[in-house]
């Protein structure tokens, strides 16, 4: 029994552990998994600690997504007025086709760094929009869509 409890105890400390650097993660469900063109996902964050920080877009999509990527338009406003707005296009398959990310039965798991080593400020708060700007109006397999904020591991020298 005792060695049962131990193993249990690892187990959590590693789900702990995994990444102590994440300020913010949130993720939005598609409905349907059908993404409308003109719906355009919205996050809010407030960063508690002024400093460096790497940003990801997170997108669980099924197995049937038909296309090699995913483009979308990925802007960040702050209330300090520092305004960016990025266009992606994200791979989700290789070159072989074969989808890239985290894969468990049909759903597929990524995430793209959209900002690396970004200068976030503790006295704004932001909002971060994500729009799916590929040619088709209504876009079948995307699952969620989210942010994640990391504290910047390797800091420029």
């Amino acid at each position: 029994m005792e060695k049962k409890l131990f193993i249990l105890m690892l187990l959590v400390l590693g789900l702990f552990a995994c990444n102590n650097n994440k300020v913010f993660e949130q993720h939005q469900k598609i409905d349907n998994n059908t993404w409308n063109r003109f719906k355009s996902l919205k996050f809010n964050a407030k960063i508690e600690k002024a400093g460096n920080y790497d940003i990801f877009v997170a997108i669980r999509h099924a197995n049937y997504y038909e296309y090699k990527n995913l483009n979308i338009d990925f802007a960040m406003y702050s209330t300090t007025g520092e305004d960016r707005i990025k266009p992606l296009q994200l791979m989700l398959r290789d070159e072989e086709n074969n989808f890239v990310g985290k894969g468990a039965g049909d759903i597929w798991d990524f995430s793209f760094p959209v900002f690396e080593n970004i200068a976030l400020d503790d006295s704004a708060n932001y909002r971060f929009e994500i729009d799916n700007v590929m040619p088709i109006y209504e876009l079948p397999g995307i699952m969620e869509v989210g942010i994640i904020i990391e504290k910047t591991k390797k800091e420029d020298k």
